[in-house]
């Protein structure tokens, strides 16, 4: 779909692989030695550092490099631009710069590690520029509100709010007489009716605790049973109880009946997307990526496809609401850095560059403004901007908190299904053991 690791920059040409490489870039983003060993004074080069992420979407990567670029080249600022695939080289490189303190000027950040990083003390509050953006364009909505609010204040920008949806492929359902599930126990068994493994499986969700979509379907799966991780304080654990143990037998029967592909133990994020674009799955829970995708390289494919919200259990049905893609500023910049940074965002986030971004990628927007844009029309598209406002975070009932974040980049439900069809082990111990990792994890911020 595209190269795992790419880069791009005016003036300075970054290359780095592997760890060697990743330490190259973290002294290149360190402060420039004055005399005497000081650092040199802030206004001695008009410079900024920018990472960013690669996505599903290349033309959209491409829309928003090149907006830098030209912001860069209108304002006189020599960039050094790094853009490689989010999960996991954007967010290791990322969280080695925290730990050393050596970071770029500003970064763009997965929703729920702005939580998660936001101990370590790094990030500059933008409050004042996220009440301008607000005030300009018509306000966040609620989730991305939440991921940028901590303690009464805002430390990243929201750009990109990412929803989750569900595929099918309509014309096998059709061929076969199926309609489109309600519930979750009518997804099973449509799967079944429809697929003829080995060339088509039914569901076409990871079994790999390395591909954290499959962690973000399997928890608006549990919610939909009634399962939460937390009670509404987001400070204890409630993952151990009778709907959780309902919903991890529902997932391990679909698996016996054999609905899931062969080798979907070895697959990553992208695999989900590869096989619904190969069509080997019959459906996926994905992001409009695979749209996006399908639009521009295998419409034929778009024609024949439904998106629709995914399917209800016992408590209803739940979307994701994540933001994908925030302007983090770091406090480890100069003064006048921190406000090239903010100018940059500005400028990114106004209508004559936002826009055609979004129109390429395939998230929806953080802002109220941009649900105007006619993209929205699209019966494919208008389920992801109704998931942005109204959907929910991972640590729903609770709020997103740092100990929350730990739990959830633990995979602890997509845990508790490998332990139960890898291992052998019974509900209960899997439970258990979910259990008491998020204790352990949350008794760490008590």
């Amino acid at each position: 779909m595209h190269a795992n690791e790419s880069k791009v920059s005016r003036r300075a040409f970054l290359k780095t692989t592997g760890a060697v490489g990743a330490m190259a870039l973290l002294a290149a983003c360190a402060p420039v030695a004055g005399p005497g060993g000081g650092a040199a004074p802030a206004e001695a080069a008009k410079s900024l550092t920018v990472w960013a992420f690669r996505s599903f979407a290349p033309p959209a990567d491409d829309v928003l490099l090149g907006q830098i670029d030209t912001w860069g080249q209108e304002n006189n600022v020599d960039l050094e631009v790094v853009a490689e695939i989010e999960v996991p080289t954007m967010n290791d490189r990322l969280m080695a710069a925290i730990e050393s303190k050596v970071l770029p000027d500003m970064s763009a950040i997965a929703g729920g590690r702005v939580t998660l990083h936001y101990p370590a003390g790094v990030f500059a509050d933008v409050s004042d520029l996220y009440t301008e953006l607000s005030g300009e364009y018509g306000g966040f909505f609620p989730a991305a509100e939440q991921t940028a609010t901590i303690d009464g204040k805002q430390w990243v920008i929201p750009a990109l709010t990412d929803t989750s949806l569900m595929y099918y492929r309509m014309d096998i359902l059709e061929e076969k007489g199926l309609a489109i599930p309600a519930t979750w126990d009518e997804y099973a068994s449509t799967m079944l009716a429809a697929q003829t493994p080995p060339d088509t499986y039914g569901v076409g969700i990871a079994l790999n605790k390395a591909a954290t979509d499959a962690q973000g379907t399997f928890t608006m799966m549990l919610y939909s049973f009634g399962g939460t991780y937390t009670d509404e304080t987001g400070k204890n654990i409630t993952i151990n109880s009778p709907e959780t143990r309902d919903w991890l037998n529902f997932v391990v029967n679909m698996y016996n009946s054999g609905v899931f592909p062969t080798d979907a133990f070895e697959w990553d994020n992208a695999s989900n997307n590869a096989a619904y674009q190969e069509e080997r799955a019959i459906s996926i829970n994905n992001p409009a990526s695979v749209l996006v995708w399908m639009t521009d390289n295998k419409p034929e494919l778009a024609e024949v496809s439904a998106i629709q919200s995914l399917p209800a259990g016992p408590a209803g049905n739940f979307a994701s609401a994540g933001t994908r893609f925030a302007w983090g500023i770091f406090n480890t910049s100069p003064a006048d850095k921190q406000d090239l940074s903010k100018g940059l965002i500005r400028y990114l986030m106004a209508p004559e560059q936002y826009e055609p971004w979004l129109e390429k990628a395939f998230a929806a927007p953080a802002l109220a403004k941009y649900e105007e844009m006619a993209i929205w029309d699209d019966p494919k598209r208008a389920g992801f901007l109704q998931g942005a406002k109204n959907g929910v975070l991972g640590g729903w009932p609770g709020p997103l908190t740092p100990a929350f974040s730990e739990f959830d980049a633990a995979t602890p439900a997509t845990a508790m299904v490998l332990r139960v069809i890898i291992d052998g082990w019974t509900v209960d111990e899997a439970v258990e053991e979910a259990e008491q990792l998020g204790k352990d994890i949350f008794a760490k911020y008590a």
